[in-house]
């Protein structure tokens, strides 16, 4: 194995950023009329988190510069809507799935910047 694939951590990537589009895009009929953007701003966010985790590759360095750059403003948004929607209606469901969405992009960061 040599060094490039040694410390390839883009397979988890991809499983994280798919992850975190499934869950919105089962959460998003549900909660959209809570949401802070309307509907188009959440399907066009899924669609690049899917083309994303799509490129996903070991061969291309800029796609793993991309992928920190999703992960940063991924964990960034849904934490702090989690934040601001917890205080303002407190444990919610939707303060819970972007607490979940939160967590998912960080642990992307981390095994992204490992990358």
């Amino acid at each position: 194995m040599d060094d490039l694939q040694e410390h390839y951590y883009g397979n988890i990537v991809r499983g994280l950023f798919f992850a975190a589009g499934l869950i919105m895009v089962i959460s998003l009929p549900t909660y959209n009329p809570l949401l802070p953007v309307p509907a188009y701003v959440s399907i066009i966010a899924i669609l690049v988190i899917g083309l994303i985790a799509g490129l996903t590759n070991p061969k291309h360095l800029w796609v793993a510069k991309l992928n920190v750059a999703v992960a940063v403003i991924g964990l960034a948004v849904f934490e702090y809507y989690a934040v601001t929607y917890y205080t303002m209606h407190g444990m919610t469901d939707l303060f819970w799935i972007n607490q979940l969405l939160a967590l998912d992009f960080f642990v992307a960061l981390y095994y992204s910047t490992k990358t």
